[in-house]
């Protein structure tokens, strides 16, 4: 039986070293909800010890039906997002820091206020009064081969797959926007590569982060002031190859790219 800490342990060293997640032993990651949390939140700090933080903010994972059937799951995840991992687009990346990486294009949010845990339980309108910006984002998922094999207990353990973020310049946020309706679209050397709308994301991005606001504060943490999220990707994973680019554009947001250095 593997102890919580033992599991969180085993998943760092696997993460370091861009190990498959085939290689993860039998039971080492916990299939329940809460149990995949607490390791989550042991491998959080084992990388705050390690001098991988602090923590910029949040994902949350398969808040798209499509995402969600491309992984065989259907409920929605989050995670953590280090700061150090958090670029500025147009942004460059090196291959050989992930073993099979993923780009999500997504709307990103930025916290002028903190959501508590006493505060909950959160809904759509008191969490867009908690908004201060938004801009367009690509998130960097590495599933390290996992593919479809992946289940909902290892994506929450290991930290919903994420190696960080880029983003582009962020913009005022006010309740006028209609972040449900903005579109985006993502393309890979110029060739479309999905598109989507904000409303694929549970509804729309603000009832992601009230969601996020509640699991959080099930798990007795904060969603911080100033802190981002990461709302979900309103279309498919894509998977670039060495010395391609991959570009989101966004209505009425400054667009975001990275490089995969060749």
């Amino acid at each position: 039986m593997w102890t919580t800490e033992q599991s969180a342990a085993l998943l760092l060293e696997h993460r370091r070293t861009l190990r498959s997640q085939d290689e993860l032993p039998a039971g080492v990651v916990p299939q329940d909800h809460d149990s995949a949390y607490r390791v989550q939140d042991a491998l959080i700090q084992l990388h705050m010890d390690a001098g991988d933080g602090p923590v910029a903010g949040w994902k949350v994972a398969l808040t798209n039906p499509a995402m969600q059937a491309m992984f065989g799951v259907d409920e929605p995840a989050e995670g953590a997002i280090f700061e150090p991992l958090v670029y500025s687009s147009p942004a460059r990346l090196d291959p050989k820091r992930y073993r099979h990486l993923g780009a999500e294009g997504e709307i990103v949010l930025r916290m002028r206020e903190s959501l508590v845990p006493d505060q909950a339980p959160f809904t759509t309108a008191n969490v867009s009064e908690a908004v201060g910006g938004y801009m367009a984002g690509i998130e960097i998922v590495d599933d390290r081969d996992a593919g479809a094999d992946a289940t909902i207990g290892l994506l929450v353990a290991d930290n919903a797959m994420n190696y960080g973020c880029v983003i582009g310049r962020e913009d005022v946020y006010t309740p006028a926007v209609d972040l449900a309706a903005v579109s985006g679209r993502l393309s890979i050397d110029g060739q479309p590569s999905g598109e989507g709308v904000g409303e694929n994301v549970l509804g729309g991005p603000l009832e992601v982060l009230a969601l996020l606001g509640n699991s959080l504060a099930r798990r007795g943490r904060s969603l911080d002031a100033g802190a981002i999220v990461m709302t979900g990707s309103l279309a498919v994973t894509v998977w670039p190859q060495p010395g391609e680019t991959v570009r989101w554009e966004v209505d009425g947001l400054e667009a975001v790219e990275f490089t995969l250095e060749a």
